[in-house]
């Protein structure tokens, strides 16, 4: 089919389409390297939407357009990532191809007028994302647009009830009926779509703030991680060294739980040190969650749960792991390890496993309303990591405790919100702070993204269905 758009737009938009459209790339992907930026998605995507709109062109104009913009947001969504090539590659190819076959849509998607069109393109971008994670799934959740949002949490109530994808969905629709403001052309029809717009917006947030104000309150807890650099493995006796002497500073604290990385017992001292845990976290009345490396017979990345009286309460293999960095004999049946912490249900997982929502989602259904993460990140994904990481609480209502070799070791509340963190890539830190742990989960525990694909799938479904009928008057033009 030919697509092609009609245009009143200025010379000047036009000679420079494709510099507007990599700005508009570069402004939509830059905020994951600054978070605080993250609103400018919002113009960004308008920008977008309005350059397909005004810019005149046949398929290839149009695709050509769209793969800029996909190429400045691939370029800056990879910016400072240490990945091998390949992964690299792969996702600038994919994001790539995401963002030309959204633009191609998107020029479709203008013939329907503003209310119907902007649902569409928000109904569009969440399927595409979802297709996008699931058929190439590399990072999850990490490889959505609106990861940057996760330090926005307490802005963002609907969370807890859709998760991300409502916020994928928001972003779509509302960019898409701001950038028919500005097309060419008359302003009459635009009152009801704009008023649409505002009721869209405010019902999940409505929705968000009630749920939140009738939560019950949840438990005040005190518990701790531990992070180092990954030059601290290579100094030997890592336990007597470091993880007894911090089992010592959390107890003394006033923490009843401590976290400790993922792979931080490891080179044939696994059982040892396990043992050596044991007996502190008896002796101490802490609980441990600790990640090792089982390099036995078959080799697996695993994590154990010690409860308080030194004896194993749960243990986990890791399901999801790094491509092209991470292959083991075993691997997670992925179902998170579960253990009871004196009222509060602890959920446990490894790394890379957190970038996945499914995974935190199982969690939750378990009943775990604290999500334990021993992590092994490095320089270069630690950041990103972290950022993607705070979704999970915010979605699943439970706070996080995520430790890590050269990464943050941070304590997180249900909202994403930082509580205490360190950057241990600059040396090993024990960070303690105290978090109210909630006790009832989320609603969208209960089902997940489904809703929201539904709805997205009906919406999308109307669109393309009106389009397959001869263009009537709700043409803007």
């Amino acid at each position: 089919m030919t697509i092609t758009t009609e245009t009143d737009g200025p010379a000047w938009v036009v000679k420079g389409a494709s510099l507007l459209a990599l700005a508009a790339g570069l402004g939509l992907g830059l905020p994951v390297l600054l978070p605080s930026a993250a609103p400018l998605q919002f113009p960004a995507l308008v920008l977008f939407w309005w350059l397909l709109r005004v810019v005149p062109g046949e398929n290839l104009p149009i695709l050509k357009l769209s793969a800029t913009m996909g190429l400045g947001y691939g370029i800056a969504r990879i910016m400072g990532v240490m990945l091998p090539i390949p992964v690299l590659a792969v996702l600038l190819v994919g994001a790539t191809l995401f963002w030309m076959a959204t633009g191609w849509m998107a020029c479709r998607f203008w013939r329907l007028g503003p209310g119907l069109g902007s649902l569409a393109m928000g109904g569009w971008l969440v399927l595409a994302e979802w297709v996008f994670q699931h058929v190439l799934p590399l990072f999850g959740s990490g490889q959505s647009f609106v990861l940057s949002w996760s330090p926005w949490g307490h802005w963002l109530p609907f969370v807890p009830l859709f998760g991300m994808p409502m916020l994928v969905f928001l972003l779509g629709s509302l960019s898409w009926l701001a950038a028919a403001l500005f097309s060419p052309g008359p302003r009459t029809g635009l009152v009801k779509p704009l008023a649409f717009s505002v009721l869209l917006a405010a019902l999940p947030f409505a929705a968000g703030v009630v749920w939140k104000a009738g939560r019950p309150p949840g438990e005040s807890r005190k518990i701790a991680v531990w992070g180092c650099p990954v030059e601290t493995l290579k100094g030997g006796k890592i336990v007597t060294s470091h993880l007894l002497p911090a089992m010592e500073e959390a107890s003394r604290q006033g923490a009843g739980l401590i976290v400790f990385p993922e792979m931080i017992l490891q080179n044939g001292r696994s059982s040892k040190g396990l043992e050596q845990l044991r007996g502190a976290a008896a002796r101490l009345g802490l609980t441990v969650v600790v990640g090792w490396f089982d390099d036995g017979m078959k080799t697996a990345n695993r994590l154990t749960i010690i409860g308080s009286d030194g004896k194993d309460a749960a243990s986990y293999i890791k399901t999801n792991l790094v491509p092209l960095l991470e292959a083991y004999d075993l691997r997670g049946d992925g179902v998170p390890a579960s253990a009871d912490w004196k009222g509060v249900r602890l959920g446990a997982m490894i790394c890379q496993d957190d970038n996945f929502p499914a995974m935190a989602w199982r969690a939750a259904s378990l009943g775990a309303n604290l999500l334990t993460v021993p992590t092994f990140d490095w320089p270069g994904v630690h950041h990103t990591h972290f950022l993607n990481s705070r979704w999970r609480p915010q979605e699943n209502g439970m706070a996080l405790a995520k430790a890590a070799i050269g990464g943050h070791s941070a304590v997180v509340d249900a909202e994403g919100g930082v509580l205490a963190s360190r950057d241990c890539t600059l040396g090993p830190a024990l960070v303690v702070a105290e978090v109210v742990i909630p006790l009832s989960p989320s609603p969208y525990h209960l089902w997940g993204d489904w809703p929201l694909l539904a709805v997205s799938a009906a919406v999308l479904a109307a669109g393309l269905a009106r389009l397959r009928r001869p263009p009537g008057g709700d043409i803007i033009r």
